[in-house]
């Protein structure tokens, strides 16, 4: 399992370019995102908030670490209006 979660979470670390202490404290806060695929769940929402709300990678970083259940919500179902 662990070797499964590392690539994740190395991924998250850099797309949202948080350092150790931000990482643990949003797995801490949501365990379920070791749990999400990269290709077909978290690139995708964050790709898809990003360009939908016209956010740099700052306002992106601030939004997920404010709320990041936004990582593994459906885009369908609690996004798009």
């Amino acid at each position: 399992v662990e070797d499964n979660m590392e690539p994740k979470l190395d991924w998250l670390q850099t797309r949202l370019d948080l350092d150790d202490e931000q990482l643990r404290k949003m797995v801490m806060t949501n365990p379920s995102l070791v749990y999400q695929s990269v290709e077909d769940n978290m690139e995708p929402k964050l790709d898809w908030l990003q360009t939908r709300l016209d956010l740099d990678d700052e306002q992106l970083r601030k939004m997920v670490m404010t709320n990041p259940s936004l990582v593994y919500q459906s885009v369908e179902d609690n996004m798009e209006p």
